[in-house]
């Protein structure tokens, strides 16, 4: 009993410890937010990337609630994203099976339910998901949405 208790201690101690050392502002983050929309309409569920231009910088990601809008992370839940240019990709897709409830692989009973659940497709469901909007805002190379986040003020972007 007493060397669980120790340990359970020890093991707090040591996690409370690294964190200390995942504290996003040693990287120098501002709060950054954007608004989507896609033909004037609000774009929820939608992933939003911040890619660095120029090397030695980290990206930021955002996901859109049902007003288009979100918060931008790198590190910590809503930190921002680092000073500095970027290029924005947008994507959204149907479905996605990653979303799907886990199947036991070795319960052979709940695969089958699974398969029938999900059309015949096999535990994992359905065709793969399908982009819901242009696809040249998936990538930095196509994109035509760019950003700059500034160390000062207000970094709130607009995309549509």
């Amino acid at each position: 009993m007493m060397k669980t208790t120790i340990r359970s201690v020890w093991s707090f101690s040591l996690l409370a410890l690294a964190c200390t050392g995942c504290n996003s502002n040693e990287l120098g983050t501002v709060k950054a937010s954007a608004a989507v929309t896609y033909k004037g309409e609000p774009l929820s569920e939608a992933t939003v990337t911040l890619v660095p231009q120029g090397s030695g910088k980290r990206s930021a990601v955002g996901i859109t609630d049902e007003k288009g809008f979100c918060q931008f992370t790198t590190l910590a839940a809503s930190d921002g994203a680092i000073p500095g240019s970027y290029k924005v990709t947008i994507t959204k897709t149907s479905e996605s099976v990653a979303l799907r409830p886990p199947v036991d692989f070795n319960d052979v009973e709940a695969m089958r339910k699974a398969e029938a659940e999900r059309g015949g497709a096999g535990p994992w469901g359905g065709p793969p998901p399908t982009d819901l909007i242009p696809a040249k805002y998936k990538l930095a190379e196509s994109t035509p949405l760019t950003c700059d986040v500034q160390s000062s003020g207000a970094n709130e972007f607009k995309f549509d």
